[in-house]
């Protein structure tokens, strides 16, 4: 029953033991990861040199390593430049929402690429080719 799975999580019980050594782990899934310890499993590679990693967040700290630039994105209201996900906040905390997408969370600065985002929502493919009778999005 729920409550009992509820109490089993309250009280710490670890149903799932390596049989390599004295790790437990209370869902399945993190005993299939902690495995690849042992088996020396490593499905997460970095594209930018030959190494591999057991965990994806072995990965991600690797990646730091290598200095790779996250494209910018400037600030049309100040002189500070941004990632893209600390762009979006800076917008929202220093300037308002300005527009926001009911479908999802995306947020715009500027109404053209508001209106651009919305037609992956409603599928709308208002301009022509100049060549042939395709239509598409964006002009």
């Amino acid at each position: 029953s729920l409550n009992q799975i509820l109490l089993n999580k309250r009280v710490g019980e670890k149903q799932y033991q390596c049989s390599q050594c004295d790790k437990a782990y209370m869902f399945q899934h993190n005993l299939q990861k902690h495995m690849r310890i042992h088996t020396g499993v490593k499905p997460y590679l970095c594209k930018y040199c030959d190494n591999a990693f057991s965990h994806e967040i072995s990965l991600r700290d690797h990646m730091k390593t290598h200095k790779i630039q996250e494209k910018r994105y400037p600030c049309n209201h100040c002189s500070k430049t941004f990632t893209r996900k600390s762009f979006k906040e800076h917008i929202r905390t220093n300037y308002g929402v300005g527009y926001q997408c009911s479908q999802c969370e995306h947020a715009f600065s500027h109404y053209c690429s508001f209106e651009i985002h919305l037609r992956k929502h409603t599928g709308e493919k208002p301009y022509t080719g100049s060549y042939c009778d395709k239509t598409f999005s964006q002009n």
